[in-house]
């Protein structure tokens, strides 16, 4: 079970998020290295390392000596204090999701390096051991990703990044909804992207989830989830799709949940018939099989598998951002059975996958499949399992696994798959974890981790019929009893 000691102050404290307001954080260790793997098990996330492409080649050329201090405006006003063991972050632009390096500060908050290579990068500052409430940000003094500057490091030049002075955390709160799923849906979509802006478009039946969980990991090319009804396109996605003008369109599940009129609707949408395509199987679960080996869908060309339950929506879910990150699929299995059957073991065996996590514990994925896996007489291969006490507990321990740190933190109803559905793919191109909540409230280890992952952005999906306003404004459960 995780330790989220940092932050108990602020817990017990039981303030909002939507304050800004919460303090009282403990030092946490801070990282200074670079890194080849995922981590092996889920860390506090003050010892958790971002997973990198590799380490530095001994025969790339080092930029000059990288210089800087790190300092913070503290909450109540005064002049800046230097932050101790804060983080300094660089993010090679060629693989933006993954650092390069972290590199630690001083006690007077000064930080230095001369082993990054000459190349671009977009730089975040963080303040985590710092006794002041942690804060994020990017060079020069953005608050997302999306607005850093790009830095350029030249060979043998030195950079000096002078006084970067931090300021208090002020974490936003937005909410994304619609009059229902398809029309929140929709409303996700168009945070993302543009008018005409031609993404990939992924199909899915807005009532039934089992084909719908393995669509969410093939918008690593940049595409969006939208529900349709069985045998209707309602009116709000096609306008929706009349705005995107979809590259492509390709239907997730076969003609049982997303019915031949349907596809022959879709058509309209693209330039040509041939651009509407569908993925399906006789059931759940071989359709999440031909999603890998389809050619509209990952073909075969993927080295990282996260393996969840088919019979039950949340752990799927909240494997959807990371499995976008490390260019994954998700598997769905009969988490209840005492073995794999004999398709999918031999799906794994031909795709000898680099890494597998399995998402949820035993009642979920059962430890007779998990040996399956692991058994060298079978298939051999090292897996890494994320569970907990809950859902709740399982999107926790995902997230802190997968993300040091992130701009945004979605929440979504941990009892109704359709919102999560539509936001897992937003997350993973922003590079942002779901959590799970409960509609009336944020569950306390939620809220904790919420603060940790130095979110600037809360984004609640889905009207108050599924996250109240209280879960919304970051309200945690313990503070909402009696």
């Amino acid at each position: 079970m995780l330790s989220h000691a940092r932050h108990l102050q602020a817990l017990l404290l039981g303030v909002a998020l939507a304050g800004g307001c919460v303090v009282g954080s403990s030092p946490a260790t801070a990282v200074n290295s670079v890194t080849v793997s995922a981590p092996s098990e889920s860390p506090d996330r003050g010892d958790a390392v971002t997973p990198s492409l590799g380490s530095t080649p001994a025969s790339a050329a080092l930029a000059g000596f990288v210089t800087g201090t790190l300092m913070i405006e503290p909450a109540g006003g005064g002049a800046p204090m230097p932050v101790v063991s804060g983080t300094v972050a660089f993010f090679n632009t060629e693989y933006p999701f993954w650092n390069q390096l972290f590199i630690t500060t001083d006690g007077d908050g000064a930080f230095s390096t001369g082993q990054l290579n000459a190349g671009t990068y977009k730089v975040a500052f963080s303040s985590l051991g710092n006794d002041e409430q942690p804060v994020r940000e990017w060079y020069p003094q953005a608050r997302f990703e999306g607005e850093a500057e790009v830095v350029t490091l030249t060979e043998g030049v030195a950079r000096d990044f002078g006084t970067i002075v931090l300021s208090p955390r002020d974490i936003e709160l937005d909410r994304v909804q619609g009059a229902d799923r398809f029309a929140t849906a929709a409303a996700v979509s168009q945070s993302q992207f543009a008018a005409a802006s031609g993404p990939e478009v992924l199909i899915v039946n807005g009532f039934d989830f089992p084909d719908a969980l393995s669509a969410g990991p093939l918008a690593a090319r940049g595409g969006v989830v939208l529900m349709v009804e069985p045998n209707r396109v309602p009116p709000v996605i096609a306008d929706e799709l009349t705005r995107l003008r979809p590259s492509r369109i390709t239907i997730v599940g076969g003609t049982g949940v997303v019915s031949a009129a349907v596809q022959t609707r879709l058509q309209s949408f693209v330039s040509s018939p041939s651009l509407v395509t569908r993925i399906a199987g006789t059931d759940r679960y071989d359709t999440s099989r031909r999603v890998i080996t389809d050619e509209n869908g990952f073909d075969s060309n993927v080295s990282t598998i996260f393996i969840v339950t088919g019979q039950n929506f949340p752990d799927a879910l909240a494997a959807v951002p990371p499995a976008i990150k490390t260019d994954a699929a998700i598997l769905l299995v009969n988490g209840s059975a005492n073995a794999l059957d004999i398709a999918t073991r031999s799906l794994l065996r031909s795709l000898a996958p680099n890494a597998v996590y399995i998402v949820g514990g035993a009642g979920a994925v059962s430890a007779g499949i998990e040996n399956d896996i692991a058994n060298p007489q079978n298939l051999g291969l090292g897996f890494n399992r994320y569970s907990g006490a809950d859902r709740f507990e399982t999107a926790v321990n995902v997230a802190v696994s997968f993300y040091p740190a992130a701009d945004y933190a979605y929440l979504a109803n941990a009892f109704s798959f359709p919102d999560a559905l539509a936001a897992g793919p937003i997350a993973g191109q922003r590079n942002s974890p779901i959590y799970l909540t409960r509609p009336e409230c944020v569950p306390d280890l939620v809220f904790v981790d919420i603060i940790d992952v130095l979110a600037n952005r809360v984004v609640a999906v889905g009207g108050p019929g599924v996250i109240s306003e209280n879960a919304a404004q970051g309200v945690p459960c313990s503070s909402t009893v009696g």
